[in-house]
């Protein structure tokens, strides 16, 4: 099923510049469906087909322009290396319930930089999901920051069955990585990538679209 979401102005041919393409990527029952239809559409569903990939389309208004954002949920069927060369952007999503769904993140990460050469690393995030299910954790915090540290990534907590406004945030955060990237020169990006704080690409890029978003400090975890 595809979401699509227009403004009152209908999309004109766009710029690539215009488009941001994200992947979701991980292992089976992590929660990458979860957290994806969460953020389009505010509800947590529990069950999911698993194996096959999922795209949504929703369009944003960003800077007084159209920005068409393109999502992948990768079913895990097929192997994610087509999908690699198509991203732009890449969330990589473990379950700090299940230890090597973390090794997985990390291996996914690693084929990324072995397939899309001179990438902006800013671009893709690691997402550590449950993160409400203290009692079962099994992926410590110093475990996911070593991981993160290791592979050159942002990583963050979130927990899709709890709370809906970290995984705005999350998202938010990598497409506005994407933008920059697109828009800026190569040496000037490092600059501007010193924050880890998400909710500073959220109130950018959704500020417009959740006008139920509360401007309360940010709840996303981030490590």
């Amino acid at each position: 099923m595809v979401f699509r979401t227009y403004f009152e102005d209908k999309l004109k041919m766009l710029s690539n510049n215009d488009q941001v393409r994200l992947v979701v990527l991980g292992m089976n029952s992590v929660g990458k469906s979860a957290l994806t239809v969460r953020l389009l559409t505010r509800r947590f569903i529990t069950e999911y087909a698993n194996g096959r990939d999922s795209a949504y389309v929703r369009s944003f208004i960003i800077q007084g322009r159209s920005i068409e954002v393109k999502i992948i949920d990768h079913g895990d069927k097929r192997d994610p290396t087509d999908l690699i060369r198509w991203g732009d952007g890449f969330l990589l999503v473990y379950s700090v319930e299940n230890r090597e769904s973390l090794e997985e993140a990390k291996n996914l990460k690693k084929k990324i930089d072995a397939i899309k050469v001179g990438f902006n690393r800013n671009s893709c995030v690691m997402v550590g999901n449950k993160a409400d299910l203290g009692r079962q954790r099994k992926v410590t915090t110093m475990e996911a920051r070593t991981v993160a540290r290791e592979i050159g990534c942002r990583v963050f907590e979130v927990s899709a069955a709890n709370d809906i406004e970290p995984v705005f945030d999350v998202f938010s955060y990598t497409i506005s990585r994407v933008l920059d990237s697109k828009e800026q020169p190569p040496f000037a990006i490092h600059r501007t990538m010193k924050s880890t704080n998400a909710s500073e690409g959220g109130k950018r890029l959704f500020g417009k679209m959740l006008s139920m978003k509360p401007k309360t400090r940010d709840r996303t975890k981030t490590l």
